[in-house]
């Protein structure tokens, strides 16, 4: 496995994260993982990012699923934090190793938190379409995310010198997905709004400015 992964390089190795799924659940491919599977061109990633979420669609799965997933998965677990937020597991790919971060979303949103809240996650999962057992969420939601992880990167730099250096690549990524949702007239501002309404004030103003940047909503 190369170490940037393109469309074929993700195929592969969701492929093998499709086999060790539980019965019942899904995945939802999130962040460069989705830009990628959606044909955003010239796009590359260093891992694969995917949420266990419920073939039905109603949800993410339970932490046991989780477990039991990684347990069939196999792979070295790199990163669990406590709190069960992600999990970063390094596969064995054809004799490299290819990180896989499962996420599963924070369960509050506070203003020192840099990750996506799960309610987040579940509006997405609810509307995602739906390949086999892999869920691919619309443009519109995958702006959103990309939108919430400039933030998260924002609050990291007013925090900590240094800090939130990726910041201005998320920024791109959101601008890419929203140029190509434009040409495809794909982009739902209806859509944005719902999951806006979703989030705390103080996190909706936030995700709001940076759509208005990127020339997805106007102010």
């Amino acid at each position: 496995m190369p170490e940037r992964l393109g469309l074929e390089d993700q195929r592969a190795v969701l492929a093998i994260l499709e086999r060790a799924l539980p019965d019942g659940c899904a995945l939802l491919a999130i962040g460069g993982t989705a830009m990628i599977l959606h044909g955003i061109p010239g796009l590359t990633t260093k891992d694969v990012d995917v949420v266990l979420a419920l073939l039905d669609r109603t949800g993410l799965a339970s932490p046991q699923s989780l477990d039991g997933f990684l347990e069939t998965l196999g792979g070295r677990v790199r990163t669990r934090p406590e709190d069960g937020s992600w999990v970063r597991v390094d596969l064995d790919v054809g004799g490299r190793t290819c990180p896989v971060d499962i996420v599963r979303g924070r369960s509050r949103d506070r203003p020192s938190d840099t990750f996506v809240h799960k309610g987040v996650l579940e509006r997405v999962v609810a509307r995602a379409e739906r390949r086999g057992r892999v869920l691919l969420p619309s443009l519109s939601d995958l702006i959103v995310m990309k939108a919430w992880a400039v933030v998260d990167q924002e609050r990291l730099a007013s925090r900590k010198a240094g800090a939130g250096g990726r910041r201005a690549a998320y920024e791109a990524d959101a601008r890419r997905i929203a140029d190509v949702a434009l040409r495809r007239n794909a982009l739902d501002p209806s859509r944005v709004e719902e999951l806006l309404a979703g989030m705390r004030p103080e996190r909706a103003r936030a995700v709001r400015a940076v759509l208005v940047r990127i020339g997805v909503l106007e102010t």
